[in-house]
């Protein structure tokens, strides 16, 4: 199972070419998953360097490394280092320049072998531009959920983010097994009150026992309480609260990923909702800060101006 997951890992998600090089960034959490990159990769005879990043220590911090300067060498780059770079300059730099970009943090042998892996992603790029399409043409979200959810805002442009899971075109950012589609959350008309029910992508919780809850006033918190409340507002605490807004909306696409705990199963997870603050400069927004955390909403109800596009975590069109 292993090799043929490798094999659609690079092949299918990837989109790899003949000749194509690969760069893997890698931390010390994935010094052994490594190995079973680099043996696959000599097996195939693909070129690739595998290069070490010590400094990321949150999701959204540019990595630092002065062989950096070289990546750009590379028609591919992965990622294996355990917090997501994606929105990051250095990420939003290579897809500027149509370098495919993996980003798999918290990856591991598990994820490489969960059942989300078999989804079909090519065959789910059709749901995830219709759904992107909705998205993109509206100009008013409306959020709710069963346990409390009500959540507003008005979006300001056209920006769609379609991530089906595979580098279907160079400049996209592809993280198998989470299909997905995203849009930034832009200005500060945001409001209402989120109930995160599902997870929250960092060590400190993941899957979540209880509801936490999330009041927005104006686009800015206004009250954080709940289970483990006190845990999160230190964690935004560290990067000025004041200055971390909601940022992303995100809709999973995966229809055989089920939230369990992991970032990048749980975020593709089929119907989920996932809020985003934090940074989102990288992904066609306003907000400029070296942090983003997702936050992970179970059997949402979403309407796109007059469109039910979610009802109750189903998806409603495609």
């Amino acid at each position: 199972m292993i090799e043929d997951n490798l094999n659609k890992l690079f092949f299918e998600c990837c989109n790899h070419k003949k000749n194509e090089k690969i760069c893997i960034l890698y931390d010390d959490s994935t010094k052994k998953l490594i190995k079973y990159f680099c043996k696959f990769l000599e097996k195939k005879n693909i070129t690739y360097i595998t290069l070490l990043i010590r400094n990321v220590k949150v999701h959204g911090q540019e990595p630092n490394s002065i062989e950096l300067n070289d990546v750009i060498k590379y028609e591919i780059v992965i990622s294996i280092i355990k917090y997501s770079i994606a929105h990051t300059k250095f990420r939003e730099y290579l897809s500027s320049n149509n370098v495919k970009f993996l980003s798999l943090p918290y990856f591991s042998i598990n994820v490489l072998k969960n059942k989300a892996f078999k989804a079909n992603f090519k065959q789910e790029t059709k749901k995830a531009k219709i759904v992107g399409k909705v998205l993109s043409n509206c100009s008013n979200i409306s959020l709710f959920s069963k346990k409390g959810t009500n959540f507003f805002f008005t979006k300001k442009y056209k920006t769609v983010n379609i991530c089906p899971g595979w580098a279907y075109k160079k400049n996209i950012i592809s993280s198998p097994p989470d299909i997905e589609v995203n849009i930034p959350i832009i200005g500060n008309n945001s409001h209402g009150l989120l109930v995160i029910d599902g997870s929250i992508t960092c060590d400190e919780f993941g899957k979540l026992k209880k509801p936490i809850f999330i009041k927005i006033s104006k686009g800015k918190i206004d009250k954080i309480y709940g289970f483990r409340s006190n845990k999160l507002k230190n964690i935004f605490s560290k990067y000025n609260i004041n200055k971390i807004k909601p940022a992303e909306l995100g809709i999973g696409l995966n229809p055989l990923a089920k939230i369990c705990g992991n970032m990048l199963i749980d975020e593709g997870s089929l119907g989920s909702i996932h809020i985003g603050f934090g940074s989102n400069s990288t992904i066609g927004g306003d907000k400029k800060i070296p942090f983003h955390l997702d936050h992970i909403i179970k059997k949402p109800t979403l309407y796109c101006d007059n469109i039910l596009l979610i009802e109750d975590g189903k998806i409603k069109v495609g």
